[in-house]
């Protein structure tokens, strides 16, 4: 096994839910949180009809923040030292795209 991926927080009545994945550093780099990611979006606008789709990212992981802005998401905000990683506070920062924003 080389990581997961999937849904959380799925709210059926306002069509959104948050997306998140964990990967082996042995495999960063490889393309799978691409093809990841992909399978997601379409799934969750297709299959849930979902809305919106939204994750969120740690400030000292620009791989996900460029990967997410490469997908067109937006960053909505930023959660200041709430997230805790390695003994240090971490800025966590919301992204989300919209289904009319979204191209296959």
């Amino acid at each position: 096994m080389i990581g997961t991926c999937g849904f959380k927080n799925l709210n059926q009545v306002s069509r959104h839910a948050e997306i998140g994945g964990n990967y082996s550093s042995s495999v960063w780099g490889r393309g799978y949180a691409t093809e990841a990611l992909n399978a997601l979006l379409r799934y969750g606008f297709t299959v849930l009809r979902l809305n919106k789709i939204y994750a969120q990212a740690s400030s000292d992981n620009e791989s996900v923040m460029k990967l997410l802005n490469n997908y067109g998401f937006t960053q909505e905000g930023r959660l200041q030292e709430h997230l805790r990683l390695n003994d240090a506070c971490k800025d966590l920062y919301m992204f989300s795209l919209l289904k009319n924003e979204y191209t296959d």
